[in-house]
């Protein structure tokens, strides 16, 4: 294969993931059909059997491509390498403040296709991928909120730990599972800068619920 073909191949693989990505998002995994995938892509429904074995194949290549862009232990390696913040006032301020952020540029970091996350957190249940999601979520974010709203308030009761966490990670999974949805029922489209505007408001709330502001 020359270095020309080479090109022209792997721009038909990466439109075909890309329109796979954006179909599945849109209608599910079992309304798409080879032939809708393809014609999104402006290619050939053999194209897929080509690059992919098929469209079972092709899915595998999404699930791959989105999970490339989670790193599930990005939170808690940051929470690690930063405990001596928790020795202050305002250094348990920053280091709550930047957990959630990380967290939320995960679910929708600013230049990333849109469809990514939606496609990971819409389609958990088609069980492709469904471990490193949920594992990344429940071990990393999750275990890391618990610990330090335990750390902070010195109170290990758990379900107040959980549901402080719950009041961080539930709007932005909600928004993201439905951001579609949510952009009709409020009539207001919601883009990069709403999502920087929920985490600001989320980080205040939080903050509050640990008695660091009033």
């Amino acid at each position: 294969m020359t270095v020309s073909n080479y090109k022209v191949s792997e721009e038909t693989k990466n439109k075909l993931i890309t329109a796979a990505g954006e179909l599945v998002t849109e209608k599910g995994i079992e309304a798409v059909t080879v032939r809708d995938i393809a014609q999104r892509a402006g290619t050939v429904p053999n194209a897929i059997s080509y690059h992919f074995g098929g469209k079972e194949g092709l899915i595998d290549a999404v699930w791959q491509r989105v999970l490339e862009t989670w790193d599930a232990k990005k939170v808690s390696r940051y929470y690690e390498d930063n405990n001596r913040l928790l020795k202050t006032h305002d250094g348990k301020i920053q280091l709550v403040t930047d957990i959630i952020h990380l967290f939320y540029e995960c679910l929708y970091a600013d230049g990333q296709p849109t469809w990514m996350n939606r496609y990971a957190m819409r389609n958990l249940i088609c069980g492709k991928g469904e471990k490193y999601i949920t594992d990344a979520i429940r071990d990393d974010i999750n275990a890391v909120l618990i610990d330090l709203y335990k750390r902070v308030t010195k109170n290990i009761d758990m379900d107040s730990a959980q549901c402080w966490a719950l009041s961080i990670i539930s709007p932005g999974i909600i928004l993201t599972c439905h951001m579609q949805e949510a952009t009709l029922l409020f009539n207001h489209t919601i883009d990069y800068a709403f999502y920087r505007r929920l985490t600001r408001d989320v980080t205040r709330n939080a903050l509050f619920g640990l008695g660091l502001i009033s």
